[in-house]
């Protein structure tokens, strides 16, 4: 299936304001995706953390939007700020977004480089905890 580009969404960027960057994730970029069944998932990634009801304006100015331009109704928006593990790093892979605010996008990158280096070790101990645990639990885990 063909699947049609976030990218190319035309959308009144004054409206988005504090607004780095949009982009989709989730199973619409997989061979998961079920047209029956699965929602579009877009992130949302801005500059603070937004109240609720502005959140609800930026949701009542996209989803419309986005429903014509996906031709697709179930269409789920995630707002994230700051280094939100693993969405950021979800974000930062897609390859359908809408970059809006260069500049704080790659200080995003490169801030979010040093949040992941500085959490590897907490990864690896984690790990471990979790392997350790299903050999005491006999594989219960």
């Amino acid at each position: 299936m063909d699947r049609i580009k976030l990218s190319d969404c035309k959308l009144n960027l004054d409206n988005l304001k504090n607004i780095i960057c949009i982009g989709t994730f989730g199973s619409y970029n997989t061979y998961c995706f079920d047209k029956s069944k699965s929602d579009i998932d877009i992130m949302i990634l801005s500059i603070k953390e937004l109240e609720w009801k502005d959140e609800l304006e930026i949701e009542d100015y996209l989803i419309p939007i986005l429903q014509n331009h996906f031709q697709y109704d179930n269409i789920h928006l995630t707002f994230i700020n700051g280094f939100i593990y693993p969405f950021g790093e979800m974000l930062i892979n897609s390859n359908d977004k809408i970059i809006i605010l260069e500049e704080k996008y790659l200080d995003y990158i490169l801030g979010y480089s040093t949040f992941k280096r500085d959490r590897e070790y907490l990864e690896i101990i984690r790990e471990q905890n979790l392997k350790d645990l299903k050999e005491y639990r006999n594989g219960l885990l």
